[in-house]
Parts: C-alpha cells; structure tokens; sequence
C-alpha cells in the first residue's frame, strides 16, 4: 500500500508540471501572459528601445534583468495604429537575444539583455520575465526607428579634474521629449560598473546627490589605470531612445 501511494505521489506531480508547462505553452498574446501569472506580484524593470547602430532599418530592446531572470518574453503590436493598452494586441514575438553590457562573464540570467528586431515596422512593445517568484513586466515601449531615429555620438565631456571621480556632461540633443538620462559605465572587461538614472545633464561618478534611481545594484568601484567606456542614454517617456553618446575614459 505504502508502494501505491509513493507512486500514486509522483504520477500526480508529473500531471501537475505537465498542465503547468501546458498552461505556458498555451501563451500566444500579452494578456494570456499576465493572466498566467495573476497571482504573482508585478515589478516594473527598465526597459528601452534604440535604432541599432550599425543598420539603421533595425531596433534593439534593452531590459534590465534581476539576478535569476528567467522565461524572457518579448511581445509587440503588429503596428503603431492600435490601442497601446490593449494587451490582446501584443503578440508573444519570439527575437535573437544577447547580454550586453557586461556580456563576458555573466548568464543571460542577469545585467542587461536586447531582443533585436531586424524589421522596419514601428509598433510597441513590451517585455517580461519572472525572478524570485515575480514577475516583471515592462512598460510600454513606442519602436520609432523611422519616425524619430536615435542619434549616435561621442560629444561627451569629461572633467578628469578628479580622475577616480570624473564628472561627465552633455547636451540634451535635438529632441524635446527626452526626460531622463541613463549613465552607464563598463570597465575593460566590459563589465557594467555603474548604471543610473539622472534629469541633469551631468553626472558625478559614484555621487548619487542628483541620480533618481540606481539600477546597478552593486556599489561601482573606484576608478583606477584602465580603459572605461561611458554611455549616456537620453530616453523619453515612451521609453525610446532619442540620443546615444558612447566615449572611452582613460584615467
């Protein structure tokens, strides 16, 4: 009897991950997606989309991920002329993906990852993942690679006055929508270091008294006798990436 009822265990959590794997399987659309995970508490993560640099007809999605991400779902609109808050719109679209950002010695589990979209078509977007039994789901992002390209540059000034504390500016570009600016700074290994959020047009490494919000959770180290790369995103409400400045630092 006891043989019985061990086994009887087993079948019932073999059918209980079978309609669990059949329920995910079952996700064709952004609201089947949150209707699968009702019960888990929401997290909003950064998230935004840019031109690529290199082939300006295609888009990359950026996402922060915690540590442990896991099941990455990406979803879009089949065009921009739909109802942006109507999740049946979006449709689960299933892109090449890579970190970066630190894409050497890190999981895809973890830092930042990009979807990347090689078509022309503007629409929205959104993209979500689970972590420590919740799931984090995006914003909307507004893919504007035709209508409002991102433009690239290095006009980054750098006061090395200090130099384990350098203090970068910049000016806020050709767009009046722009509402924040992320500051990222990668070390020769391309690890991210530092990852913020500021409305100013500059930025004091490793002085928090003008970011609104950390995303790095690690405290960034001091600077020392090696290559940096610092990147300023100028990204507006729609979470499209309006100006991209990228410059080498070295101290």
């Amino acid at each position: 009897m006891k043989i019985n009822l061990f086994f009887l265990a087993i079948v019932l959590v073999v059918i209980s991950c079978d309609n669990s794997l059949d329920d995910r399987l079952h996700i064709r659309h952004l609201d089947d997606y949150l209707t699968y995970h009702e019960d888990l508490d929401k997290i909003e993560p950064l998230a935004f989309a840019a031109n690529n640099k290199t082939n300006t007809s295609a888009t990359d999605i950026y996402c922060y991920l915690e540590t442990d991400a896991d099941f990455i779902y990406y979803f879009e609109t089949s065009s921009i002329d739909v109802d942006p808050t109507d999740f049946t719109q979006y449709k689960l679209t299933h892109l090449q993906r890579v970190r970066v950002f630190g894409e050497n010695t890190k999981p895809l589990s973890t830092g930042f990852v990009k979807h990347m979209q090689p078509t022309s078509q503007e629409a929205w977007c959104i993209v979500g993942y689970e972590a420590d039994n919740k799931l984090y789901i995006s914003s909307k992002i507004r893919l504007k690679q035709q209508s409002q390209p991102t433009v690239f540059s290095d006009a980054l000034n750098i006061d090395n006055s200090n130099v384990a504390l350098p203090i970068i500016s910049w000016e806020k570009g050709a767009f009046d929508n722009t509402t924040a600016y992320l500051e990222l700074v990668t070390d020769n290994n391309i690890e991210l270091i530092s990852a913020t959020i500021t409305e100013d047009l500059f930025y004091k490494y490793n002085d928090d008294s003008n970011v609104i919000k950390t995303i790095s959770p690690v405290t960034a180290p001091i600077i020392s006798a090696n290559t940096y790369s610092f990147s300023v995103l100028g990204i507006g409400n729609d979470n499209w990436v309006n100006l991209w400045i990228d410059k080498n630092y070295v101290p």
